[in-house]
């Protein structure tokens, strides 16, 4: 069963908040607070963003285990912007767009974390962005698992069932890879997570693209000695799931 959502929004100053009032009564700054003492020791000991994406921050929110995420750039341009992106609209900035693609997500009955609050704050021509979701208790990355040791079939079938189902609601994950895709530890459900610039489309190549995203991130985890447990046949087992759905 979906998770009940209803999306409050507050814009103030440089700042707009969206966070989900049948969560929370009333939105509260301190949600963000890990945020400002990461980016304020950050400053002190001058030292930059770039050279690396920041680890995520663990909080409560409504008496609830949450995940407080900082939106950091990949690649080269991280080396000149670490965290900054242009502004164009509220509903376009990086935290609104994934809080409303997982509210999205809930009324669609997929497994996915439940949004709790977003925020972007400007800085003239840019904005920063955060985004806090619940956390998915007693969960393992598939990549954790693998440097583990072997995966069971049916946690690949379901890898694979569970892709199938994304699919054929049109839902496509933009970055597919084994560090997106957590496991219970107890039961083995399959949760994927990380929808920033997710996209909705039913169009089967760019769903093949998304599986091939998947085993080249297999390939090159176990090519880097990361992923010692995964095996050729593993990802055959997940297409035969998939397909089967």
């Amino acid at each position: 069963m979906s998770a009940a959502i209803t999306a409050s929004t507050l814009v103030y100053a440089n700042t707009g908040i969206v966070y989900n009032s049948a969560l929370a009564s009333s939105y509260d700054a301190r949600w963000f607070a890990p945020i400002e003492t990461e980016r304020r020791s950050a400053n002190a000991a001058d030292h930059s963003a770039a050279s690396g994406r920041a680890p995520i921050s663990f909080l409560t929110v409504a008496g609830r285990p949450c995940v407080l995420k900082h939106y950091q750039r990949g690649g080269y341009l991280s080396r000149l912007v670490s965290d900054y992106y242009f502004y164009t609209a509220a509903k376009r900035t990086r935290s609104f767009a994934e809080w409303h693609f997982l509210s999205r997500l809930q009324q669609l009955h997929l497994p996915a974390p439940l949004p709790v609050a977003a925020r972007y704050c400007r800085h003239g021509l840019f904005y920063t962005a955060d985004l806090i979701t619940e956390w998915c208790r007693n969960t393992r990355t598939l990549a954790q698992l693998l440097n583990q040791g072997a995966v069971a079939d049916s946690v690949w079938q379901t890898i694979g069932q569970v892709i199938r189902r994304y699919h054929d609601a049109g839902v496509c994950h933009a970055d597919l890879n084994a560090h997106n895709i957590l496991v219970t530890e107890e039961h083995g459900d399959v949760t994927l997570v990380d929808f920033d610039r997710a996209y909705h489309s039913h169009c089967a190549f760019r769903q093949c693209r998304n599986l091939a995203r998947l085993k080249r991130s297999l390939n090159k985890l176990l090519s880097s000695g990361y992923c010692h447990g995964y095996r050729a046949d593993n990802f055959l087992v997940l297409s035969h799931a998939y397909t089967a759905t």
